[in-house]
């Protein structure tokens, strides 16, 4: 099983308050036993910190966030058959395992193909 954790792309207004979590475009499917996905989780805090996105998790090992693994996992360009797996909903681009921040702050900003 697989646990998710969704990153919110959406930007908090100058009060520091999210402005819509429902706008999640990030999302990062992790698990509490996975080392790899150990070792992202301060990136991942260090991204939602000086971008100000929010991050809000979900447990795969749950039949909703398993569901939702499978779902992103056949909609990304790039598929994953491991975690940490981040799929970004508004390109499809993805990374398969674990990346270093500057890779991980290009796919989380990166705008659309024209």
């Amino acid at each position: 099983m697989y646990a998710l954790l969704a990153i919110c792309g959406c930007k908090k207004d100058k009060k520091s308050e999210v402005v819509n979590a429902e706008e999640s475009y990030l999302l990062e499917f992790t698990a509490p036993w996975c080392g790899y996905c150990q070792y992202m989780k301060p990136l991942v805090e260090k991204l939602e910190k000086e971008e100000r996105v929010h991050v809000k998790q979900y447990d795969t090992d749950t039949a909703d966030g398993d569901a939702k693994y499978a779902e992103w996992n056949k909609k990304a360009k790039q598929h994953c058959i491991g975690i940490p797996f981040f799929v970004n909903t508004r390109t499809l681009n993805s990374i398969c395992g674990a990346t270093d921040y500057e890779s991980l702050k290009y796919w989380a900003l990166e705008k659309l193909e024209k």
